[in-house]
């Protein structure tokens, strides 16, 4: 028999937060290798530049939040075991992603077309960064901004807000889970249904089918409480979640691999998040330093950060990397930009949060009230008990 008493774990959006400043430090390589630098230009030869890019890579958090989705997003019915809760759910999904994606866009929008975008001069200013000198070459339409916040970013067009790639896999991953909870969930043999719809995505799909099955294991670390794992898994994770297309062990997998359209280190980040979350669920003193203040507001503003900080940084965070070369001090004005992307970030996500993100929740959960009111009257449409 699950638990019935499941509850909203604090802790889960404190990982998230954390989450969300692992991907943020990710992107910031050009300020790292320049203020790191000897020279005063982006450089990868420091110490402290290898251990950085060792460590921290942008798709091990990024896997952590599908499989936080697929865990949250079934704890309502997990309570219940009501299908209502499971319609209301797909219903609302879309309308909870939409609203900080548009504003996203057009504050990119807004930007481009003001105070301008600086990456392509700082990317010069410091020698030379392809990476980042590949974002907004040209002033951006708010047409396109328009179409791309409310249908483009989740059809995979991510163009005006390079994160924006996540949310089609966040919202049909999040349709994918619905799906199979309402079918499966209540089936003792849960784990094995998406053990194998984990194959099947995984052939169909590359890497992201990768990353829907993590939605999956998610609901099955929600389903099957026993599979959660001590404290060690953190570490163990972390070491799986710092590997990336450039270490020896993947350069050496990456040839008996190809046939399968999975990269090794999206298999080792996918398999650190899981543990990662197992384990802070199982852990009682990794969820009461999650849940502590600092690190829970973090997650409260984590959407509102993820979607916003590449607007900042290729902005103003990029235009003060470019004063170095000018005012005689590169890797000072670097290590100010690094500072001050964190800073605007956090404050403009607490605005976004209170004025759009936040009401999100609130409008999306209303507006499915009603659509389902609408489609069909009020009744028990609850699945048999769990074995």
């Amino acid at each position: 028999m699950q638990n019935k008493n499941t509850t909203h774990n604090a802790s889960l959006d404190g990982l998230r937060g954390l989450a969300c400043i692992w991907v943020i430090l990710s992107h910031m390589d050009a300020f790292v290798g320049t203020a790191t630098s000897s020279t005063g230009a982006y450089s990868q030869a420091s110490l402290m530049w290898r251990f950085y890019r060792r460590l921290i890579d942008g798709n091990f958090p990024v896997s952590v939040f599908f499989v936080l989705s697929g865990y949250v997003l079934l704890l309502g019915f997990n309570r219940s075991n009501d299908i209502d809760q499971l319609s209301k759910a797909a219903v609302k999904r879309y309308f909870r992603l939409m609203p900080m994606a548009l504003f996203s866009v057009l504050l990119a929008w807004a930007v481009s077309n003001s105070i301008g975008f600086h990456n392509v001069e700082a990317a010069k200013a410091i020698g030379g960064h392809s990476w980042l000198a590949q974002y907004y070459p040209d002033r951006l339409l708010l047409s396109h901004s328009i179409r791309v916040g409310l249908i483009g970013a989740f059809t995979g067009d991510d163009l005006y807000n390079f994160p924006l790639w996540t949310m089609r896999v966040e919202l049909f991953g999040s349709l994918l889970l619905f799906a199979v909870a309402a079918l499966f969930y209540s089936n003792r043999n849960f784990w094995m249904v998406c053990v194998a719809a984990t194959f099947g995505l995984c052939y169909l799909c590359g890497n992201f089918g990768v990353y829907y099955a993590l939605f999956l294991a998610g609901a099955v670390l929600l389903r099957y409480p026993s599979l959660r794992i001590p404290a060690w898994g953190i570490f163990v994770a972390l070491i799986l979640g710092s590997e990336n297309i450039w270490t020896p062990e993947a350069l050496w997998a990456a040839p008996y691999l190809h046939f399968t359209g999975i990269d090794f280190d999206v298999i080792c980040h996918a398999v650190a998040s899981v543990l990662l979350v197992s384990s802070v669920l199982a852990s009682p003193n990794a969820s009461r330093v999650l849940s502590s203040r600092p690190i829970a507001y973090l997650g409260k503003l984590s959407f509102a950060m993820y979607a916003l900080h590449a607007v900042v940084m290729l902005s103003v965070g990029s235009h003060i990397l470019s004063l170095g070369p000018e005012y005689g001090h590169p890797r000072q004005f670097a290590a100010i930009g690094f500072v001050v992307t964190f800073a605007v970030t956090i404050l403009i996500s607490h605005l976004a949060y209170s004025a759009i993100d936040g009401g999100a929740q609130r409008w999306s959960s209303r507006i499915a009230d009603a659509f389902l009111s609408a489609r069909r009257p009020r009744a028990s449409h609850q699945l048999p008990e769990m074995e």
